[in-house]
This record gives structure tokens, sequence and C-alpha cells, in this order.
């Protein structure tokens, strides 16, 4: 199987009922449909559109974010003075204690 790459950045543009996230090649990645008439919106089950609005903002920051957590940090190790030590932060994305 071959991988799927979407390279950033990932963009969002809004049409009259919804917001939709591209990357740069213009594939389009996410949909998120609303409705701002309280009937409708709750008989179709669709969102405000400030909420499908932080939706789209959320998922086009996601290429930046996991560049963030997959940050790897070199510490001192304390057992020995020129030993360093590899911290992995892409699961918990906190530093740690040193």
């Amino acid at each position: 199987m071959t991988a799927h790459h979407f390279p950033p950045p990932w963009m969002i543009e809004e049409l009259t009922s919804h917001f939709f996230v591209r990357d740069t090649n213009g594939q389009r990645l996410g949909y998120f449909y609303f409705e701002e008439e309280l009937g409708r919106r709750w008989a179709a089950k669709l969102l405000t559109k400030d909420e499908a609005r932080r939706m789209a903002v959320n998922l086009a920051k996601l290429p930046k974010l996991l560049r963030a957590v997959a940050i790897i940090l070199w510490v001192p190790n304390a057992s020995s003075d020129n030993a360093m030590r590899r911290v992995d932060l892409t699961a918990t994305a906190q530093f740690p204690s040193l």
C-alpha cells in the first residue's frame, strides 16, 4: 500500500452551507456542514456556523501540531557526566523533569 501525503499548509474555505479544509495541492480533507436556522439545524443534526468553523480551524492546525509534538530532546543523563539520553515527547507532549 502506498502512503498518502497531504502537504501543509492546510487552508479553510467557506461555502454557503459548509466549511472545508484542503491541502496545498487542493485535495479536500474534511467537510463541516452548518445551519443557522435552529429548527433546520436540530432536524438535520448539523453544527452551528461557529462550531463548524472552529472544527475546520482545528483540523487545519493538525500538521503544525504534529510537528510540534514530535520534538525530541537530548538532555544530560544524571548517571554519567558525558552521556546524553533521548527523551521522546511524541506521546505526552510534556517536558521531562530534569
